[in-house]
């Protein structure tokens, strides 16, 4: 099997990593690196090069409005609740909502990604930042270096590493501003493999739950197993750090039915529809694999 990552590997991904190396499941986890996005990881899975992906919802939703037999489903989210938040450097002076008129914003190019900032700016009477796409993976190191004021961070990535460096940000976290956003990322896969083999979804349910157990109970232990494959050199303490930080928010460690919550895809979903981003409403049953 294999699986495309929604970025170079970090402790988002612990939990497959474990499973992997302790070879509890036989599965390739390909990083956008390789390729630097030339290849989204869904059209990787929509073309048969890789079985599962992870992604944000917004690109599930953006197939299933856009493609005429859409393919792709929401099998179950990485976290168990929204942890992103648009982030500035303290330093930066931006403090309110009200600042980010005339600042720049790195996006990440998702769909609805103008849409939520517009949201967001027009409830406090401003323009929204300007927008501005980098390559993905440089948003983050980005803003700390000043190369932009805004962009979108999970918290408990690099929101943690920025804790353990000392950098202080400001956070705006879209629930404060009445967006219901869920959680995020998802693994997904297509139709066709849910039909022809679910029990590979299955297999990797099962060992995913396992390993990210492991990463909660034995942090230190998997920070070492994914140290092994990240693309830089590691700094170990901050990666526990990182780590320690993440693992309340595993939605994969849960006694619960293991698939992605119907609800909070279908609030957003009549948010983004509320909001006049979408043309139509998707069917909430098409998107999601179901046990």
């Amino acid at each position: 099997m294999k699986l495309a990552l929604d970025w170079t590997p970090n402790p988002m991904h612990t939990g497959l990593f474990v499973a992997r190396h302790k070879g509890w499941l036989e599965i390739e986890l390909l990083s956008p690196s390789t390729d630097n996005y030339a290849v989204m990881p869904t059209d990787k899975v929509l073309r048969g090069e890789a079985d599962f992906c992870i992604g944000p919802p917004e690109g599930l939703i953006h197939h299933h409005l856009t493609v005429p037999d859409p393919q792709l489903l929401a099998v179950v989210p990485i976290l168990k609740e929204n942890t992103s938040a648009f982030a500035a450097r303290e330093d930066s002076g931006i403090r309110t909502v009200h600042d980010w008129a005339g600042k720049r914003y790195a996006a990440l190019d998702l769909p609805f990604e103008k849409g939520v900032l517009t949201a967001i700016t027009e409830r406090a009477g401003e323009n929204p930042p300007e927008i501005f796409m980098p390559a993905k993976l440089d948003t983050w190191k980005m803003l700390l270096t000043g190369k932009t004021d805004l962009t979108w961070i999970f918290t408990p990535i690099e929101g943690a590493e920025a804790a353990f460096d000392g950098q202080r940000l400001t956070l705006f976290r879209p629930e404060a501003y009445g967006i219901p956003y869920p959680p995020c990322p998802v693994i997904q896969t297509s139709q066709e493999l849910a039909e022809s083999d679910s029990q590979a979804i299955q297999s990797l349910l099962s060992e995913a739950v396992r390993g990210y157990r492991f990463a909660v109970d034995y942090p230190q232990e998997a920070v070492r197993i994914l140290s092994h494959y990240l693309e830089e050199e590691p700094h170990l303490r901050k990666l526990n750090y990182i780590q320690k930080a993440i693992n309340p928010y595993y939605y994969l460690t849960e006694d619960r039915a293991v698939q992605y919550p119907a609800g909070a895809l279908a609030t957003y979903i009549n948010w983004l529809w509320e909001k006049g981003l979408l043309h139509k409403k998707p069917a909430i049953d098409g998107m999601l694999w179901v046990q």
